[in-house]
């Protein structure tokens, strides 16, 4: 006789208490244990690091660099992310960092839970992008939104980040090529709006 099948465990990581609370009881409900929870992308990469989950349940708004990094340190790690809209460039930067899916945070349980379940079973493998046109976010255009939102000059991002001027120039140009926008602030509203950067980062 074979051994019963251990429950799928799950690393939740987002930075509301309350979306946290709220996807343990609707997945423990579901018989799924909650190894561990997280609020930022350094408890996130700690927790799974000492654990090995079945899958982790990630908030977009933690950081691409979050799921790039999980997806380095676990090559083999269902990653579910959760963007607080819905867009397809959220998606195709989710994907381009290593995720696996991507759903709204506005989905129905049931989607949800029909989407961990896939997951955990393995029957929908890695998604890549089929066409290499779609638009998407790149790490290095993603740190220099982040030091946008300080307020930093060109030259202050390059010295920051360690790149040439022109490439920052080039890059902010791509930025707002992407988002279709022709300033800074609306730059920065935008990337918010679809969940590549928080709101207050």
């Amino acid at each position: 006789m074979s051994p019963p099948a251990q429950p799928l465990s799950v690393v939740l990581a987002d930075e509301h208490n309350l979306v946290r609370a709220g996807l343990a009881r609707l997945l423990q409900s579901q018989g799924i244990h909650i190894l561990g929870e997280a609020s930022s992308a350094e408890q996130t990469l700690e927790v799974v690091s000492k654990s090995r989950p079945g899958l982790v349940m990630v908030s977009l708004t933690l950081g691409l660099e979050l799921i790039h990094s999980l997806r380095q340190i676990r090559p083999d790690l269902p990653l579910l992310v959760l963007a607080p809209n819905y867009s397809q460039l959220a998606l195709h930067s989710a994907l381009r960092a290593g995720a696996n899916m991507l759903l709204s945070k506005n989905h129905d349980i049931h989607q949800v839970l029909q989407a961990v379940h896939i997951l955990a079973q393995q029957t929908r493998p890695h998604l890549h992008l089929q066409r290499r046109k779609e638009k998407f976010i790149s790490l290095r255009q993603l740190r220099i939104l982040k030091a946008l939102t300080s307020g930093h000059t060109n030259e202050q991002i390059a010295r920051r980040l360690n790149f040439s001027r022109s490439t920052i120039k080039a890059e902010l140009r791509q930025l707002f090529e992407t988002f279709s926008t022709q300033d800074r602030g609306q730059l920065i509203s935008q990337a918010a709006h679809h969940g590549l950067i928080g709101a207050s980062t």
